[in-house]
């Protein structure tokens, strides 16, 4: 990809890196002086991972169905998604070691309904 550059990848391409780069940064990544990340219960993995999988499960299914006027592209999407994207990102600190596998599962169901309503908002327009 360095040598040929973004451009020149396909859309879903474009996607897998820019979830290759949650993985790595968001959710490998753990600084053992935070209280939110010096331990990370098993439910709390599987939160975040569930989400992150279930958007780029979404995204994917998006780009490859639409066509025509109404081909979704990364940009469009990364654009129209970015604050889920953030969201993403932001597992780490929301989904804290204290809280209880009830919340942590509501917390998880909200998300990946926002990022399904987003999708099929997308898919619509």
């Amino acid at each position: 990809m360095q040598l040929v550059g973004r451009e020149s990848l396909s859309e879903d391409q474009k996607l897998t890196l820019e979830m290759a780069k949650i993985i790595r940064e968001d959710f490998l990544q753990q600084n053992a002086f935070t209280k939110y990340d010096y331990m990370c219960p098993l439910t709390k993995t599987c939160s975040m991972m569930s989400c992150i999988i279930h958007y780029f499960d979404g995204a994917k299914k998006l780009i490859k169905d639409s066509a025509g006027d109404k081909k979704v592209d990364w940009n469009l999407l990364s654009t129209s998604t970015r604050h889920l994207i953030s969201q993403l990102s932001d597992l780490k600190q929301d989904l804290r070691p204290e809280m209880k596998q009830a919340e942590m599962e509501q917390h998880t169901r909200k998300l990946k309904e926002e990022i399904d309503n987003a999708f099929r908002q997308l898919s619509s327009n």
